[in-house]
């Protein structure tokens, strides 16, 4: 059985070997979206011992995809980054889930749906099926229930001929179509292991589950609450149907099922028989509707909690820490969710790897395979254009030229607004804190409506923004940068407080994180903008525009951290600094 399903697995290799081919922002969110869940109906249908080869194979297909897309080295992948990789979007990481991890959990989740629709009878808990091909049990189902006697091939249920008249009837079509479904229903619950039952598998899976959070009593008891921490517990909860009796079974309906077989010892089983009002009843299934159709999501998100706080200790210094908090940002996190619908949310193969070599500490394209040097001498590493004093001041401008013209792009063109872009270039590198010049200043067309807006970039990473103490008592969430914004954010409303008094115009501290999230006032500026649209502009909702314009200020410090490399390089390339270092110019003696 465990060679059948790497047959499967191996008719998808097709798909991973072309993604590469792809523009590399809709490759990713191909690899995700319709990559990643390939073989999750396989893991459900069969026990983690059978699939085992098959989801190591998968992810090893998942993982060339992946390094294909982005053209990373596998020299420069650490553990740490090979881990992160495998996290959610939302905690930092690509969201490409190990199916080797995931088996466990959507074994359970698929065994608790068949358990809850009635699906799973005393037949196939007693009976003890063979690995190797749909076959096992005695001549009758639930006869066999000694490993001693001899294994009995069965043929597996005949699929149904494809009909080509087209003139049958709609009935007849849906006949035989129902036929097939429960014809390959059939197939898969008569696949179970050798040796094994259906209670064996979910014993086994428990256990492995569990193994996994074992030194975490916190998601010990998260993992209890979703499943128990035993077999019959397990049944106890989900072998009942949603209609709060015990389903009967296909074949025969007055055979008993599971719950009464197995579960029988278990206290909880004979009370949830309790009638206790049809007010509680409905409630009780509901919840278990709900237990029974999240139970793989639950199960999951448990591990990753844990998986994400073991990953945080295992950070090789602080600035590691927070790039993999700052990566969760939710303005972070957007980049990986945008579909390229336009052209304004489209991202360059050069943007989308720069990107993500920003995301994952590596350093820019220009040293990825090299030596690269920097104005100042030193070896051009991950984050090193965004905080060196010799090349930040000049390469910014273009991230924050790129933010400002994108913000005002999108007022004018969907509100309709008059915004006046003040471009830095007016104003020498390093003066600008002299001068009251915000880059955004904007009004309606009755001048009712005025504000401005001073665009602002914080690199989080920044040896000045990493909090002091150490990190093992503070959650993900408390090492992200909010500090560091929140503190620019408020030195641009000291700075802006005279302007303010003067013009009578309120001046907002548009301040971002180099990953894309966003500061406080950032976002309440985006909700002001976004009401205004909705009272003032037809047409416009305030959550589709609000949604808009944070994706296009997403893609903006995406391109804006592009161009903000190949502004470094270019002046690296031509820097006395870097040829020094190089060797190619001798330093003076």
């Amino acid at each position: 059985m465990s060679q059948w399903c790497m047959e499967r697995v191996n008719k998808h290799k097709k798909f991973f070997e072309l993604l590469p081919l792809l523009n590399a922002q809709v490759a990713s969110l191909c690899l995700r979206w319709a990559g990643v869940p390939r073989v999750n109906n396989l893991l459900r249908t069969l026990p983690p011992r059978i699939t085992k080869p098959a989801a190591e194979m998968f992810d090893q297909l998942v993982e060339d995809a992946f390094f294909g897309i982005t053209r990373f080295s596998k020299g420069q992948w650490s553990e740490f980054n090979k881990l992160r990789m495998r996290l959610p979007i939302k905690d930092g990481g690509d969201g490409l889930r190990t199916m080797v991890d995931v088996a466990a959990e959507a074994h359970l989740g698929g065994v608790a749906r068949a358990a809850a629709d009635g699906l799973i009878s005393e037949d196939m808990v007693r009976r003890r099926y063979k690995d190797s091909g749909g076959g096992g049990g005695g001549n009758e189902p639930g006869d066999r229930t000694s490993d001693d006697e001899p294994d009995v091939e069965v043929s597996r249920p005949q699929k149904k001929k494809r009909r080509t008249n087209n003139t049958h009837s709609a009935q007849s079509s849906s006949s035989s179509r129902n036929a097939s479904v429960v014809a390959d229903v059939s197939v898969a619950v008569h696949t179970v292991s050798a040796r094994k039952t259906v209670v064996d598998s979910v014993e086994e899976c428990i256990e492995s589950i569990r193994h996994v959070i074992q030194d975490d009593p916190k998601a010990c008891r998260k993992i209890d609450e979703e499943i128990t921490d035993s077999a019959s517990g397990f049944w106890s909860k989900f072998n009942v149907n949603v209609n709060g009796n015990d389903a009967p079974t296909p074949s025969s309906g007055n055979r008993r099922s599971l719950r009464q077989s197995v579960a029988a010892a278990s206290s909880s089983s004979s009370s949830s028989a309790v009638s206790v009002g049809h007010n509680s009843e409905s409630k009780k299934k509901e919840e278990l509707e709900k237990a029974v159709n999240q139970l793989q999501n639950r199960l999951t998100k448990i591990r990753e909690e844990k998986l994400l706080e073991d990953l945080k200790l295992k950070a090789a210094d602080k600035a590691e820490a927070v790039l993999l908090a700052n990566c969760g940002w939710e303005g972070a996190r957007l980049m990986h969710h945008i579909k390229p619908m336009e052209k304004a949310l489209t991202l360059t193969d050069f943007q989308f790897r720069s990107a993500m070599r920003h995301k994952y500490g590596l350093p820019p394209m220009s040293a990825s395979d090299r030596v690269w040097n920097c104005v100042c001498g030193k070896n051009v590493g991950a984050g090193h254009n965004h905080a060196c004093n010799r090349v930040m001041g000049p390469a910014t401008m273009q991230r924050h030229e790129s933010v400002g013209q994108t913000i005002a792009q999108v007022l004018r063109e969907e509100l309709k607004l008059v915004v006046i872009n003040i471009p830095r270039t007016y104003v020498k590198d390093g003066e600008d804190e002299k001068y009251l010049i915000p880059d955004l200043i904007i009004r309606d067309s009755t001048n009712t409506f005025r504000t401005a807006v001073d665009v602002s970039g914080v690199y989080g990473e920044a040896k000045t923004n990493v909090l002091n103490g150490s990190i093992a008592n503070k959650s993900v969430d408390q090492l992200r940068s909010t500090a560091a914004v929140a503190k620019r954010e408020k030195r641009k409303e000291v700075h802006y407080r005279v302007l303010e008094w003067v013009a009578d115009t309120k001046v907002v501290p548009f301040v971002f994180e180099s990953h894309g999230g966003l500061g406080k006032r950032a976002e309440e500026f985006i909700d002001l903008i976004a009401q205004y649209g909705s009272d003032e502009v037809d047409g416009i909702q305030f959550a589709e525009f609000k949604g808009y314009l944070k994706r296009r200020v997403a893609i903006a410090i995406q391109r804006g951290n592009a161009l903000l490399d190949q502004r470094a390089a270019s002046a690296q390339a031509r820097a006395m600094g870097a040829k020094i270092a190089r060797g190619i110019v001798a330093a003076a003696a």
